[in-house]
């Protein structure tokens, strides 16, 4: 089961992902550790979601009434 450090920023490498519970608490003391201040917390990863965006633009047809 993977573990995830979730911290008040967004981390989009995975590099808050863990293989193991103690390797999570781990990176969560270092974070708390330079910013005492700092609200972290670890959880069990249950599932991971993710989304795309496509964005497309189109030049405008003039107005036939102009």
């Amino acid at each position: 089961m993977r573990y995830v450090v979730l911290a008040p920023f967004y981390n989009p490498d995975g590099s808050m992902e863990f293989a193991t519970e103690e390797e999570a608490e781990a990176k969560a003391m270092e974070l708390l550790s330079g910013n005492p201040a700092l609200q972290v917390r670890t959880a069990q990863l249950l599932k991971s979601f993710s989304a795309q965006v496509k964005v497309t633009a189109a030049a405008i047809k003039a107005d036939p009434a102009d």
